[in-house]
């Protein structure tokens, strides 16, 4: 599937070389690219209801044969499952499994990038759409704010018709919206009297009730959202995901001042930064990069503290945050790598 790019290039879920941390990272540049022209960006968050147990096999079969994937061998393994439940001592009938994944199947995950993620490509969206497996975002980006509203609901109507298709259902209540960028109060009052952009039921959606009128619930504008473990804020500033962050740290710190970390030897002091401080700091570094200074403050003091509770001193083999950055932004970047000849290699001339 990866030879011949059948899954769909935005879908980061379940894949080789691609986790959530190249998914945040991909998401905010495209976010940030925008908000430097100016531009007005609406991010819409769909939450999906139990996308894997909701895969309908009689439709993952019948798309097999246009991903060129034939034979019998696959509807075999999905046909004919069965399922009992017991309780106590009575067992229920036989019941044929007609929809949801094996639970730990190794292929699970790409049977759903199948189903519900391969299309999504064909579909004729205004904006872009970023997945991690069933989190899925719409970025909807226009210079007019109400343009940017517009083509975002109908990009919702497009892409809620496709999972209802599909057997994917989208829960409506924790489906949520946010304008990014620089938004001040006449423009946040703005949108709570006017524009809103609606989560439309299956029936609407069947009988078309959404092109004249209908009582479909409203998705209310958040100031900040939580996508793939990183807290986005409608300025774009992160202050809410750093002092998440910030506090996770101070709880840390609290209780390496109860435990005598600097007593233990050096490779548990090692194992102890890395496990419980590294690991918080290192994901979604990139973000950090558009942070302010002013922002960021609390975290470099609070590395600071960590490093000389945990090794009585700042060892030179670990990176302060600042460089952390330096290195994430830049690491893939050719024009800053700089290639050592090898002094054990030798040219061999064949004659």
């Amino acid at each position: 599937m990866e030879f011949h790019h059948l899954l769909n290039d935005q879908q980061f879920g379940f894949r080789p070389s691609r986790s959530t941390s190249d998914a945040v990272s991909c998401f905010l540049k495209e976010l940030d690219a925008q908000l430097s022209k100016g531009n007005r960006t609406i991010g819409l968050f769909c939450d999906l209801t139990k996308a894997f147990d909701c895969v309908n096999h009689d439709i993952l079969l019948a798309k097999l044969p246009f991903y060129g994937i034939r034979g019998p061998k696959f509807e075999n393994y999905f046909m004919n499952r069965v399922q009992i439940v017991k309780i106590g001592k009575v067992m229920s009938t036989k019941r044929n499994i007609e929809f949801g994944l094996v639970q730990g199947g190794i292929n699970s995950p790409q049977w759903y990038n199948l189903q519900g993620t391969y299309d999504i490509k064909y579909l004729p969206m205004n904006g872009e759409i970023k997945m991690f497996a069933d989190d899925t975002a719409i970025i909807n980006i226009h210079k007019n704010l109400e343009v940017s509203i517009k083509n975002t609901q109908e990009d919702l109507i497009i892409l809620q018709k496709y999972f209802y298709n599909n057997s994917i259902f989208m829960n409506n209540l924790k489906t949520e919206t946010m304008v990014i960028g620089n938004v001040h109060s006449r423009l946040n009052t703005y949108l709570k009297m006017k524009n809103k952009i609606k989560c439309h039921s299956r029936t609407c959606l069947e009988i078309e009730t959404y092109k004249t009128k209908c009582n479909c619930p409203v998705i209310d504008y958040k100031q900040d959202f939580r996508y793939l473990g990183v807290y986005i804020d409608y300025d774009f500033k992160f202050k809410t995901h750093v002092e998440i962050i910030t506090k996770k740290l101070r709880m840390i710190l609290y209780r390496l001042n109860k435990c005598y970390a600097n007593n233990v030897p050096m490779f548990i002091k090692r194992t102890i930064y890395y496990s419980l401080i590294e690991s918080i700091l290192r994901y979604g570094v990139t973000l950090y990069s558009h942070c302010p200074a002013y922002v960021l403050n609390s975290l470099y003091s609070l590395q600071k503290k960590l490093m000389w509770k945990i090794f009585t001193e700042e060892p030179p083999y670990l990176l302060s945050l600042s460089k952390q950055i330096l290195l994430e932004n830049h690491f893939r970047n050719e024009k800053f790598r700089r290639r050592v000849p090898n002094p054990y290699k030798r040219e061999i001339c064949i004659s």
